[in-house]
């Protein structure tokens, strides 16, 4: 797990805020087992980030709504072929071990659908101040640093890699916000990468982009963040929450309308400012999330699911053994 260092978005692309790695820096937490490295896989450029990603440090209204957070951490960990299993049941106890040690922080955990196997921890704060204290927390806390060193272990069998990043929220550049995460169990990813020089043309982009929105009633979650550590210069995020995928590739007439309206100009100003871009699709999963109580109330059925433990074997009759066991017998 990978904690206040690396925050989901390990990519420090779409719309954040930029800050230096930190070098031999451990986390205490299930996303501090490992030292932080400094470029992640959702690095391309831009990504767009769930509107609205709640964290224990940000206010929200009595219904759980709220924007998304000014300062984004995403951790990311590749999982290892046929080890997706093994590192979940790894994860999810930690994760109920920091609720056990009444850790404050709040965060999400989210699967690859699509693109790498990965698993990203998503962490808000509304300030790096906030981002400070969280991290020194971790670090010096010896039952948060017992916690780590428990789980932590155990993971190099199961994790090829990890990597952390810092962005910051462009609110000028987003649509949509603020929202209840806790209302949305996927979010879809897209990572720009921006020609140097070129800034101004890629949020010239998303601002008509932004237009064609509102021009046809879009009812889509934006959230856009300019990674500001861990990746490269120029990297943004632009996430979209989403209640099903079924949305995907979904719109109404009137947004139909109004994308074709400006569709030349999308064109150009993206063949103008966009040096690369990838896009994946990531489901929340809830028994390795810690989201906030107003977030679980959204949904409680999916954000506090029954742990259920897998039925024993039943036991064999008296003599009943099998003919491979007769056979082993000495």
């Amino acid at each position: 797990m990978t904690s206040a260092a690396a925050l989901h978005y390990r990519s420090s692309g779409p719309v954040y805020q930029v800050f230096q790695p930190l070098k031999n820096f451990k986390k205490t937490t299930r996303r501090s087992h490992a030292e932080v490295q400094s470029v992640c896989r959702v690095d391309a450029g831009v990504i767009g980030i769930l509107p609205s990603l709640a964290v224990a440090q940000m206010s929200e209204n009595k219904n759980g709504v709220q924007p998304p957070p000014p300062i984004l951490h995403i951790g990311r960990e590749e999982i290892k072929p046929g080890k997706s299993f093994a590192h979940e049941k790894i994860e999810t106890a930690w994760t109920q071990a920091l609720v056990k040690a009444r850790y404050t922080q709040s965060f999400l955990a989210a699967e690859s659908i699509t693109g790498p196997s990965e698993v990203l921890w998503f962490y808000g704060y509304p300030t790096m101040e906030a981002f400070e204290t969280d991290y020194k927390m971790e670090n010096s806390t010896p039952a948060m640093q017992t916690i780590a060193m428990q789980y932590g272990p155990s993971e190099a069998d199961v994790v090829a890699g990890t990597g952390d990043t810092l962005s910051r929220y462009r609110e000028d550049l987003s649509y949509g916000a603020p929202i209840n995460i806790g209302e949305y169990h996927y979010v879809s990813i897209t990572t720009y990468r921006v020609r140097p020089g070129h800034n101004n043309d890629f949020a010239e982009l998303m601002k008509t982009a932004n237009e064609a929105r509102k021009n046809g009633n879009s009812t889509t979650h934006i959230a856009v963040y300019q990674v500001t550590s861990g990746a490269p210069s120029g990297t943004f995020l632009v996430i979209t929450p989403r209640k099903s995928l079924a949305e995907i590739g979904q719109m109404n007439p009137a947004m139909t309308q109004a994308m074709n309206d400006v569709e030349n100009k999308l064109t150009e100003l993206t063949e103008k400012a966009v040096n690369s871009s990838s896009n994946a699709i990531y489901a929340f999963n809830a028994r390795m999330s810690k989201p906030t109580e107003e977030q679980a109330k959204a949904d409680p059925a999916f954000w506090k699911p029954k742990m259920t433990m897998a039925k024993a074997a039943p036991s064999e009759t008296p003599g009943a053994k099998s003919t491979a066991a007769k056979q082993n017998k000495p």
